[in-house]
């Protein structure tokens, strides 16, 4: 969980289609990361030196991108109160039976 908000969204595209090749024809993949807003750089309030790279999702473009690749099976915002603007977002997607070249 969370890892792959460290990807930038060229990666995150990139490996749903690797996890895709190496799931079961009946294979499910859960997906679960924080998002909410989009966003891709450095986070200025980060408290590890180097600062980390993250790639935030809105609800939408996350469901975008993982259905060009996933069925969805099921799309959860977790929302907790904070001060941050981001919620969980919790994914459960299916293998895909469309052949990617």
């Amino acid at each position: 969980m969370n890892s792959f908000l460290h990807l930038t969204k060229h990666e995150f595209s990139e490996v749903l289609l690797r996890i895709n090749s190496l799931l079961r024809s009946d294979g499910i993949f859960y997906l679960g990361m924080y998002g909410g807003y989009d966003f891709a750089g450095f986070w200025e309030n980060d408290a590890y030196t180097p600062k980390r790279f993250f790639s935030f999702f809105t609800d939408e473009h996350l469901k975008e991108e993982t259905s060009k690749v996933f069925e969805i099976v099921s799309f959860n915002r977790v929302v907790f109160e904070s001060d941050y603007p981001s919620h969980f977002q919790s994914v459960m997607l299916k293998k895909s039976h469309f052949k990617w070249y």
